[in-house]
């Protein structure tokens, strides 16, 4: 109450919350909500957390459980194409729609190491997850010096100092990742619904909201893939690509398009 009352902050990030009482949480917010309606609980559970998503608790979790789906898919190969598709859908039929528009999606965080490292700094294979971060449903968590696609391994070596003079500041694939993220500016990716699926091992995320789309195509595989995909969509628009050219795909890859519903 007194960071509320006194700095008037927007909400609490609650480490280990889930060994804390429900009991506990659904009076700690109540009482919070009688200084600030608008206040947000994003509470740190790892595994599945329906029984805290209610609007008497908390409004949002850490979706731990999307990156060890991002780790089986991308890092360790346990996944393929048409399983990640199947295991992205079950996590987003875990919950109720609000509660996915809301989830704290992550690839990295103080806890785990860094994504990079896992991916052994493949460069290419980071800005394809990246994109996935950016295009799935809910608000993407981004980790400091993952724009310069720092290094580490486990605590504490993910806490390594931010590298503000580092020369990958003005890379191409610095501009690439603000590239994508970039692309939640738009309210296709902030408020519309999701479709995700699989054609010929490419894994296909759809953003709809109103009568548009923005879709996006990713080749996460070691092969070169050729995909000749519909481009008679109506109102069709290339927002941004990687390592794709005339509908071939290379390993790593990736393609945003937007177009009319």
């Amino acid at each position: 109450k007194y960071y509320l009352n006194k700095y008037h902050i927007d909400g609490y990030r609650l480490d280990v919350a889930n060994e804390v009482s429900h009991d506990f949480w659904i009076s700690f917010k109540k009482e919070l909500r009688k200084i600030d309606k608008d206040f947000i609980l994003i509470g740190e559970v790892w595994h599945n957390s329906y029984s805290y998503l209610h609007s008497y608790e908390f409004d949002s979790v850490m979706n731990y459980p999307f990156l060890t789906a991002c780790i089986n898919y991308f890092v360790n190969d346990k996944l393929n194409t048409t399983q990640f598709v199947e295991k992205l859908n079950e996590l987003l039929m875990r919950y109720t729609d609000n509660s996915n528009k809301m989830m704290l999606n992550l690839l990295d965080s103080h806890d785990m190491p860094r994504f990079y490292s896992l991916l052994n700094k493949d460069k290419d294979k980071y800005l394809t997850a990246f994109l996935l971060l950016i295009m799935y449903q809910g608000y993407p968590m981004i980790y400091y010096g993952d724009e310069i696609f720092m290094e580490g391994e486990k605590d504490p070596d993910n806490r390594r100092g931010m590298k503000w003079d580092s020369e990958l500041f003005s890379s191409k694939e610095h501009q690439i990742f603000k590239d994508i993220l970039h692309l939640r500016k738009n309210d296709i990716l902030n408020e519309g619904d999701i479709k995700i699926y699989e054609k010929k091992s490419l894994l296909i995320i759809e953003r709809i909201f109103k009568s548009k789309k923005i879709l996006s195509i990713i080749n996460n595989s070691k092969s070169e893939i050729i995909f000749d995909f519909d481009l008679n969509m109506k109102n069709f628009k290339q927002l941004l690509s990687h390592r794709y050219l005339n509908f071939t795909f290379a390993p790593h890859s990736f393609l945003v398009v937007e177009c009319d519903e």
